[in-house]
């Protein structure tokens, strides 16, 4: 990913929390187990507000890609 396409991910933010939201309503047990493992790890970086925000891109590109 280069800088082009991180602007083109921070345009398109909105449309991506939809379109995952739908993916993960679609596909509840793949995301359920994947989040399940990430959200123990949330649970121990609650403080960092800025680990939580990278975590999220790394499910959407996870989801997307």
């Amino acid at each position: 990913m280069g800088p082009v396409s991180i602007i083109r991910w921070r345009l398109f933010f909105p449309e991506m929390l939809v379109l995952s939201h739908i993916i993960i309503t679609r596909s509840r047990r793949i995301a359920g187990t994947w989040w399940r493992v990430t959200s123990r790890w949330i649970g121990t970086t609650r403080r960092r507000r800025i680990s939580t925000i990278r975590l999220r891109w790394v499910f959407w590109i996870w989801i997307i890609g």
